[in-house]
């Protein structure tokens, strides 16, 4: 934490501009001062401070005193409580440092009073910003320059988030070297989609900074590698700057997510329980709660997602957006049952906007039992309640669907996409790049008497610090068991076994960060994807094309010469498709361009 002006006229305010650092005690501390400010915190320097606290009290020089615990308090991972007890024995007034500790146990109301009442008036505006909370009043009564009336202005728009709005006062001419106006001003660039904006921000000179500074300027280059899903890059980065400052809860957020995006839901879980447990600001603990909400449906732990569910509905009653993004994130995961109890929140008596949230649900459950005319029908009446793009887009889906006929004939195989080549006694191996050289299909068909088997190798390449969450053979058997229907048997294989010299690679990539969203491809999955994803994404690995309408206009080429599926189609419907007779004979037909 930057040092306040309120501090700097707390402690300085008695003495004239050369004797606080009189004598030795003060000598050593501006030696430290200085340090600290250009290169953080080392052990030398904690025991440097030490001595100089010791010194001061043998000289009873109560400023060089309180100068020292206020660089104690400061320090990265600083630690409240003992700075705390360490000033209550001595005459110094400890009203700053028990509003710091309160502060970092959550009590943000009674610090705000300590702040109010001892005159700290820029950490109580900063801790008044972080709610987003109307600052004028207090503006008023401390008669708050300029600088900092724009600064936390903008700081306090960013928390509400109205981005447009701290772009706009962040943006001053007056704040142009100020690190933690950039850090905002970059941070809101970025939560309106603007990365390029926000690089700028960040590579913007703002003269010599100190270590408090350098700070600000290293969370924005952090937060632009997860904002461009670099997760990997970002998880290298925060972890260096929590080793300084292991205790700052923006990075703190941002691990958990990392950990959360690369597989490691236990310690991503852990991190947002204790964030939870201390935070104060409304809109702040809304968000974690939703966020760990939502890691849990992900990570298929579904009675803490209802539990977590319950206390927002509960604590956020106004949050009616919350309950249809709930309700969506089930259905993606394939639990309708806890999707179609939670659409009940939602009330048709309400307002305008919670009748078009019922609506909305209630058309992505009939969507969920292909029952189109339905789906439609909630879908049309959302809209007309509450004009949204998300309610427009499932409109055009609806209609799309319905106009959208299956085509009578299946497109049959073409051998000349193929190569099919005897692999042993009972084996053909079946290898094509009918999808491009990057997508290539490859698989084994097994023929013992009148039963086949299809045997699918399959190599996982993380290419980072990932893990699964039951490993892979949760995603190996929900393959095998899906797709064996029909009469036929589905394995995932080790290449090694079978004495395979190539296998199907599939890259695993992070879950992607809200702000960039990267869809998956049958080479490409993510460590978070739906199972049904998956299944849907195992069919292109078996050679077989997709059979849905693309909904954006610049594909509707793509679109003719498409063949459509039904709608019961896992090709097509991947939320509540599943393999029909034709895909099964399609995967066994390169038989024809070769012999078992």
């Amino acid at each position: 934490m930057i040092l306040t002006d309120a501090l700097l006229l707390l402690f300085f305010l008695l003495a004239g501009s050369g004797e606080v650092y009189a004598g030795v005690c003060g000598g050593q501390l501006e030696t430290i001062r200085k340090t600290v400010f250009s290169d953080g915190y080392s052990e030398a320097v904690l025991q440097k401070l030490s001595e100089v606290e010791k010194c001061a009290e043998k000289e009873n020089d109560y400023i060089v005193i309180a100068e020292t615990l206020k660089l104690m308090m400061d320090e990265p991972g600083g630690r409240p409580v003992d700075v705390y007890n360490a000033c209550s024995k001595t005459r110094l007034d400890c009203t700053y440092f028990k509003a710091r500790l309160l502060e970092s146990q959550g009590n943000a109301g009674s610090a705000m009073e300590l702040y109010d009442r001892g005159g700290f008036y820029e950490d109580l505006i900063r801790l008044k910003s972080s709610d987003g909370r109307d600052l004028r009043a207090v503006f008023d009564k401390y008669k708050v320059k300029s600088e900092i009336r724009t600064l936390y202005s903008g700081i306090s728009c960013f928390e509400r988030g109205e981005w447009d709005k701290a772009v706009k006062l962040l943006s001053s001419k007056k704040l142009k070297k100020n690190a933690k106006a950039l850090f905002y001003l970059g941070y809101s660039f970025i939560m309106q989609g603007k990365n390029k904006e926000a690089k700028k921000t960040a590579e913007r000179k703002t003269g010599d900074l100190n270590f408090f500074e350098k700070k600000f300027v290293q969370k924005l280059e952090g937060l632009l590698l997860y904002a461009s899903d670099k997760i990997i890059e970002a998880q290298i980065f925060f972890s260096k700057l929590l080793e300084q400052d292991p205790e700052d809860r923006f990075l703190k957020k941002y691990m958990a997510q990392i950990y959360y995006r690369t597989g490691y839901y236990d310690k991503a879980d852990v991190i947002y329980r204790k964030l939870i447990d201390t935070e104060w600001r409304d809109t702040e603990l809304y968000y974690l709660l939703r966020e760990r909400c939502f890691i849990n449906v992900r990570y298929l732990n579904f009675e803490i997602a209802e539990k977590i569910a319950k206390r927002i509905i509960k604590e956020y009653p106004d949050r009616k957006d919350f309950i249809s993004e709930f309700v969506s994130i089930l259905i993606e995961y394939d639990n309708a049952d806890m999707a179609s109890d939670f659409s009940d929140e939602l009330k048709n008596d309400g307002d305008n906007y919670e009748k078009s949230l019922s609506f909305y649900v209630k058309g992505m459950l009939a969507e969920l039992e292909i029952n189109d005319d339905k789906a439609l029908d909630y879908y049309k009446r959302a809209m007309a309640l509450f004009p949204a793009p998300e309610y427009e887009y499932k409109v055009r889906l609806a209609k799309n669907n319905k106009k959208s006929s299956s085509d009578d004939k299946f497109p049959g195989l073409k051998c000349g996409d193929y190569k099919v080549t005897r692999f042993d006694q009972k084996r053909l191996l079946v290898e094509s790049s009918k999808f491009g050289e990057k997508y290539q299909i490859r698989y084994l068909i097994e023929k013992d008497g009148e039963k086949y088997k299809i045997l699918l190798p399959l190599v996982y390449k993380t290419g980072g610090k990932m893990e699964f969450r039951d490993g892979l053979k949760s995603w190996n058997s929900y393959i095998e068991k899906f797709w064996s229907v029909h009469g036929i048997e589905v394995s995932v294989i080790k290449p090694d076994e079978y004495k395979l010299e190539r296998a199907t690679e599939i890259s695993i990539l992070p879950w992607p960060g809200y702000f960039n969203k990267r869809r998956l491809s049958s080479h490409e999955w993510n460590i978070l994807a739906p199972y049904r994803v998956i299944a849907h994404e195992t069919g292109h690995l078996l050679g077989l094309d997709d059979e849905y309408v693309e909904m954006d206009a610049s594909l509707e080429k793509k679109n003719r010469k498409r063949f459509i599926g039904s709608r019961k189609s896992i090709m097509r419907n991947i939320l509540s498709g599943v393999p029909e007779k034709r895909h099964i004979l399609f995967i066994l037909s390169p038989q024809k361009c070769g012999k078992i």
